[in-house]
């Protein structure tokens, strides 16, 4: 038998034990097993990826635009970012700029509460 024939069927057997290694594997994600079946190991590493994004970004549904590097920078660049009407804003901007409003709110209450009492402000929860 030719060496690098052998070698042929060393890398073969190799790949499928790996495979069936992958597909026996048990996953887990946040402490726990997930139940995944698969037929493929691209399939099942896939499926946890998946599943691991949806726990992590559970408002990932939000982004419905696909954003260019253009968009980012004129966004950025721009002096007039929610000069629109409010009501308009897509559902992920709504989100920040609330957040952003009651991050100014909290910011300037801690400022005033540490001026009514005379000390320096508490550190901010942002």
């Amino acid at each position: 038998m030719a060496k690098g024939t052998s070698n042929t069927q060393r890398r073969a057997k190799i790949i499928e034990k790996l495979h069936n290694m992958l597909l026996d594997a048990k996953v887990y994600f946040n402490g726990k097993e997930l139940a995944i079946q698969a037929t493929d190991p691209t399939h099942k590493v896939q499926k946890a990826f998946s599943a691991a994004i949806d726990t992590i970004y559970p408002r990932l549904s939000m982004l419905t635009k696909t954003y260019k590097e253009e968009d980012i920078k004129r966004y950025i660049f721009s002096d007039d970012l929610f000069a629109s009407d409010k009501e308009s804003l897509d559902e992920a901007t709504r989100e920040i700029y609330n957040f952003i409003k009651r991050s100014r709110f909290l910011i300037s209450w801690n400022t005033s509460q540490a001026d009514l009492l005379g000390g320096t402000p508490l550190p901010s929860m942002l």
